[in-house]
C-alpha cells in the first residue's frame, strides 16, 4: 500500500494506474457539494471495472441525536421522525429523575 499526501486537485497528477478502491477518510464532511461531486467524478476516471468509491467520515458529536432521528435522512419530514425524537426525549427526561441504584 502506498499512501499520498495530496488534496482533491493535486491527487489526480501523483496517479499513473487504476485502483479496486477508492477510499477517503475524514475529509468529506470538509467538502462543498461542488468539491465532492469534482472528487467523485475524477475518482471515478481511476477506477477498474466494478472498483468502488469508499467514503469515510465520522459525524460531528453535536449532530449525532439529529442523525439518529433520521433529520439527515430523504424523507426527514415525515412523522415517523417526530415520533422518535419525541420519544427519545422522553425516555432522556425519565433517565434524568430515574434514582441511582445501590
Amino acid at each position: 500500500m502506498d499512501l499520498i499526501l495530496a488534496d482533491d486537485k493535486t491527487i489526480w497528477d501523483e496517479l499513473n494506474l487504476k485502483f479496486d478502491r477508492i477510499t477517503a477518510t475524514e475529509v468529506v464532511q470538509y467538502f462543498t457539494p461542488e468539491q465532492l461531486e469534482d472528487f467523485i467524478h475524477n475518482a471515478s476516471e481511476y477506477l477498474n471495472k466494478d472498483g468502488k468509491i469508499v467514503l469515510f467520515d465520522i459525524i460531528d458529536p453535536k449532530l449525532y441525536y439529529l442523525w439518529k432521528i433520521g433529520w439527515f435522512s430523504h424523507n426527514f419530514m415525515s412523522w415517523n421522525i417526530f415520533v422518535r425524537a419525541y420519544v427519545g426525549c422522553v425516555r432522556r427526561i425519565l433517565a434524568f429523575f430515574e434514582k441511582p441504584a445501590r
